[in-house]
């Protein structure tokens, strides 16, 4: 075996490495590098280095830093750094058929057009970017972030704090809309709308498409929605508290599936037939619908200010929702209350001082409003 070394010296140095017909192992260097393995099984060697890679798995190409790049040929292994972080990226590939990448074995395989299959080591990466059809991705026992795509994709979070990340999801089309996402809780499949249903265990966090509101899904969420991605909480078999601000879930007993304990960037809450608690801050649109307002059963939303989005409450109902609004530090303004009353649609708008939160009960009139305002909402300095 011959072992062959990049340049890892201060002066970031532009190798040409190729290697001979025994199996090589080649270290990977500082600079812009182009290494061909030659024959034999070779093997390119991150490790040395203090920063996370990214291995672009269509063009074979590495990324070390923003101007550093090297360019691999005949290479079987790429072992990247020991520093988390490091990611595959698949949405480069031009295949018929889905990506397999298996971080706790250190493999992944595909096939080509031609039906080739491909097979690769990958060692100590973290993160996969998948590619644009079926994809089978499996994590490690170290903390991974999955990077969702286009196609009908199983992830397997292994061990570890995993994310399940669509932030970079595209849409199906030049002039297509972004593309939302549902789920509900107590499952384990995230609904991909106009394309499809992911499917995935041992993932702790959901990260939703955060993209602004098209001005259709505005006038649908003001509507009564839902509209954007929807996060539904009504499978849980007790009540929630669910903060919108940082995703964080407690609470949400459910059926089956249900190991998930944040969701961010969800644009529609559905909430239980339990006594749930809401906590918004105004900083994005978000639509709730109330699931828990009969029976006795009482709902609260904590609306912390400043913001600028609007808040869209949903089977609201007098008697059986306390919405507490509390100022942030540092906010020195008077929380002043404005009613708006929409005859035509019979709903109630709530604004604050300008450039703050309003929110918005639906099917509530004038004087139904003005007894919210003394019996059920709590204003606080």
């Amino acid at each position: 075996m011959a072992i062959i070394s990049g340049d890892l010296n201060p002066l970031n140095l532009n190798d040409v490495l190729k290697g001979t017909v025994v199996n090589n192992t080649f270290i990977g260097g500082l600079g812009s590098d182009t290494i061909d393995g030659g024959g034999g099984q070779n093997l390119v060697d991150y490790s040395a280095l203090t920063t996370p890679i990214t291995f672009d798995i269509g063009t074979n190409v590495v990324t070390k830093t923003a101007t550093t790049q090297d360019i691999l040929s005949n290479v079987q292994t790429v072992r990247a750094t020991t520093v988390a972080g490091s990611t595959l990226d698949g949405s480069g590939l031009s295949i018929p058929d889905g990506l397999t990448v298996n971080l706790a074995t250190s493999s992944l395989s595909y096939k080509t057009s031609t039906g080739v299959t491909m097979t690769m080591g990958v060692e100590n990466f973290t993160n996969v970017i998948g590619s644009s059809r079926n994809d089978w991705i499996t994590g490690n026992v170290a903390n991974n972030n999955f990077i969702a795509s286009l196609g009908v994709d199983n992830y397997v979070g292994g061990g570890g704090s995993n994310v399940l990340d669509y932030t970079q999801l595209p849409a199906t089309g030049l002039n297509s809309p972004p593309t939302r996402i549902s789920y509900k809780l107590g499952e384990n499949k995230i609904i991909k709308q106009g394309i499809g249903e992911d499917i995935f265990s041992e993932v702790q966090t959901i990260v939703a498409p955060d993209k602004a509101l098209t001005l259709q899904e505005q006038q649908q969420l003001k509507a009564g929605g839902p509209a954007g991605s929807i996060l539904d909480l009504s499978g849980s078999r007790s009540s929630v508290t669910f903060n919108s601000n940082t995703g964080d879930l407690i609470g949400g007993v459910t059926f089956g599936f249900g190991a998930t304990n944040a969701y961010k960037n969800f644009d529609s809450i559905v909430g239980t037939g339990f006594a749930d608690t809401f906590i918004v801050n105004g900083s994005r649109d978000v639509s709730l619908t109330l699931g828990g307002t009969t029976g006795g059963v009482v709902d609260q939303i904590n609306i912390a200010n400043p913001g600028q989005g609007n808040l869209i409450i949903t089977d609201f109902q007098e008697g059986y929702t306390l919405i507490n609004m509390k100022a942030q530090p540092g906010f020195t303004a008077p929380i002043q209350l404005t009613l708006r009353y929409d005859p035509i649609l019979n709903n109630t708008t709530f604004s604050l001082p300008t450039g703050q939160d309003a929110f918005t009960l639906l099917g509530i009139n004038f004087d139904q409003a003005l007894n919210v305002i003394s019996n059920e909402i709590f204003v606080h300095p």
